[in-house]
């Protein structure tokens, strides 16, 4: 009996080329759903970026007299987002303005905000 030539694969060496198949499998599947969440973030900040600029926009182009509150959602094909514009009445030193904050929010907790100051009569504010 000739022990030192073997022919075929040893149960040992099956079971453990399993193994590494099914944790490079594993590990890849973990991988590849980080990235597709990872890509679902980034679509949904930009898309909320672009409506935050586009609603300030609106906001800006506004009249003083024309700036209220009011809420909106705008729908995608995938992803659902609110929009709010909150608006306060102040004055400072005989100067009335309006301060509108512009928010669009999406999940429970994403959110992103800015501020745009309206002033009654516009004034030019010089920058030194």
């Amino acid at each position: 009996m000739n022990i030192g030539k073997r022919k075929g694969i040893a149960l040992v060496e099956v079971v453990v080329a399993l193994i590494l198949l099914t944790g490079y499998i594993v590990f890849n599947t973990a991988l590849y759903y980080d990235a597709f969440r990872n890509v679902r973030d980034v679509q949904q900040n930009t898309i909320a970026t672009n409506l935050l600029i586009k609603t300030a926009e609106q906001v800006k182009a506004q009249s003083y007299d024309e700036v209220i509150d009011w809420l909106d959602t705008h729908t995608t094909s995938s992803y659902t987002f609110n929009i709010a514009v909150e608006v306060t009445i102040e004055e400072y030193n005989a100067l009335e303005y309006k301060t509108a904050k512009v928010t669009i929010s999406w999940n429970e907790s994403d959110s992103m905000c800015v501020n745009i100051l309206k002033y009654n009569p516009p004034v030019w504010i010089p920058v030194t």
